[in-house]
């Protein structure tokens, strides 16, 4: 692996020659690293795809297991019921455990519309919530389609602004 000596990493960038020394370098820099992350990743696929047939295997036949204890435990659902103490809803051999566990409750709408339209003329008008925001499509299209609505919604602080971002890309084609 070499090292780069062109350019202290530290060292202040105070002119042209400077800035294209530092640019070189970094073209150099990025290469290098485009290299080793190549290698990187040859070599690790080449280890996957060693073990992917047997991981997939293995994988196959865990599903399998499990849906079968799925459909053992559905038809044996009363069998889980809670103990005095809270347990009893699971069984456990051999480090495995499988059963059933209360999900915390969800809210579940049959039919929403319904359900809004009832809701808006109900003591829970709260039921319903709407979000209120601008609408920056909308309000880029007025913008540039009409210089009088741009100056308009100018006056109450809407306008379009852009700003310089830095930005630093080495082309790879090279």
């Amino acid at each position: 692996m070499s090292k780069s000596k062109i350019l202290n990493p530290k060292s202040q960038i105070e002119t042209w020659p400077d800035a294209d020394r530092a640019m070189e370098e970094l073209a150099k820099l990025d290469a290098q690293r485009r290299e080793v992350a190549a290698r990187r990743d040859a070599k690790a696929a080449e280890v996957e795809s060693k073990f992917n047939a047997e991981l997939c295997a293995l994988s196959d036949a865990h599903d399998a297991i499990e849906r079968s204890l799925k459909a053992f435990a559905g038809k044996r659902k009363a069998e889980f019921k809670p103990a005095p103490s809270g347990d009893g809803r699971s069984y456990e051999h051999a480090g495995v455990s499988f059963g059933y566990r209360r999900t915390p409750p969800s809210v579940y709408v049959e039919d929403e519309a319904a359900t809004i339209a009832w809701a808006e003329t109900s003591k829970y008008p709260e039921l319903i919530r709407t979000k209120v925001e601008i609408n920056r499509e909308y309000a880029r299209a007025v913008i540039q389609e009409s210089e009088r609505d741009a100056e308009r919604l100018a006056a109450h602080g809407i306008s379009l602004k852009s700003k310089d971002k830095f930005f630093c890309e080495i082309d790879t084609r090279q």
